[in-house]
């Protein structure tokens, strides 16, 4: 009897994580499983903020991917530029075309660099931007952070404490930072940490109408317009707004987002053949509004046993409604969880400062076999 062939598209947290449960829930002997990324690494988006301020953190972050395998075929440098549902089949930007059995879609989302790739492939370069962002952050006097979601705040506040004489004005064009979640006490607790440093300004219902914010992330020596007519002369300008999901020609989409069109009890995506292309991670929306690595794992447990010929159950997100954990800076950081009967509640900052940060990376590290490297 042929193998069954299992592909992964998608080499990020959700894709490598996908590939890892699926050698754990099928057999070597009847099913090949093929990961289908375009850089041969894996980089852990979640703690970039802290690379701002401390150059060796890199090197938790980055690990190759071929080591952490057990029997799955690592397809890298190239990408997946569209799928046939009914042939069953992925073409490649090389010309080539992979058959398949059985597909799972993780092509994620994108954002501004460092927070995502950006389509940066090639793992020194990453390593020398990084390193290049992090002096010019040493080196600016007057910096803006632009975009005040859960990124933008933990990137300024992992500068103001590194850097306390600095002056950080982070600018959102919402009437208020932290738009997800809507939990004004939650928000009043980051804005709170955050403004207790004198040198950190907020500024909100602002846009910056030039430069174009929309195709570049890092500005040195700029100045800012915005859309009430002031100017705003930085050392340095981050974009961290703008989150995108990714789109693969073929992959049905549901929103003017993008989010793949998938059956939200089941996973799968609508109009392909039953029980062959489940969507996971970011590329889907079965959540709401805020992307979260904890949403993901219960997307790949469900998979990997549906897959498997072993799901029974419907699919259903195990955590809460509102869960947010931002870390301000080492040892400072905020976190609101929907509890039974309490609603929204305010966590302890140990609590933040233990599951995200710097555990968090070596955790996750350890827990699927990578071992990151230190750049030469």
């Amino acid at each position: 009897m042929p193998q069954e062939h299992v592909v992964v598209i998608g080499g990020g947290l959700a894709g490598l994580e996908m590939t890892q449960k699926l050698e754990k829930a099928l057999s070597e002997s009847s099913h090949r499983i093929t990961l289908i990324t375009p850089r041969d690494y894996l980089y852990y988006n979640i703690g970039s903020p802290r690379v701002l301020t401390q150059k060796q953190w890199q090197n938790s972050l980055i690990a190759p991917i071929k080591p952490s395998l057990q029997y799955a075929t690592l397809k890298s440098g190239v990408l997946a530029t569209k799928v046939d549902g009914k042939a069953q089949k992925v073409e490649l930007n090389n010309g080539e075309a992979v058959e398949y059995d059985k597909l799972i879609v993780a092509i994620g989302s994108q954002n501004h660099w460092p927070w995502k790739l950006d389509g940066m492939t090639d793992r020194e370069e990453l390593r020398k931007r990084l390193d290049e962002l992090y002096d010019q952050v040493k080196k600016a006097k007057t910096i803006a952070v632009i975009g005040g979601g859960a990124v933008g705040c933990e990137v300024v506040g992992e500068i103001v404490e590194a850097y306390p004489d600095k002056k950080v004005t982070l600018i959102d064009s919402g009437s208020q930072i932290l738009a997800y979640p809507d939990v004004p006490k939650f928000r009043h607790r980051v804005t709170s940490i955050l403004t207790a440093k004198s040198n950190i300004s907020l500024r909100t219902s602002t846009r910056v109408t030039s430069p174009d914010i929309k195709s570049q992330s890092v500005f040195t020596d700029t100045t800012l317009e915005l859309s009430n007519g002031d100017n705003m002369k930085v050392d340095l300008a981050i974009v961290t707004a703008g989150m995108t999901v990714n789109q693969l020609t073929g992959i049905p989409t549901e929103d003017d987002k993008g989010h793949v069109k998938i059956n939200k009890e089941t996973l799968q995506i609508d109009s392909f053949p039953s029980n062959t292309a489940w969507a996971i991670g970011d590329c889907i929306n079965v959540d709401g509004p805020v992307k979260l690595y904890a949403y993901t794992r219960a997307h790949v447990d469900f998979v990997a046993k549906a897959v498997a010929g072993k799901q029974k159950h419907a699919f259903k997100q195990p955590l809460p409604e509102v869960v947010m954990l931002l870390t301000l800076g080492p040892g400072k950081g905020a976190a609101v969880m929907k509890l039974p009967i309490l609603g929204p509640t305010i966590l302890p900052t140990l609590l933040v400062t233990t599951v995200k940060a710097d555990f968090a990376a070596c955790k996750y590290m350890k827990e699927h076999d990578l071992k990151a490297e230190a750049s030469t």
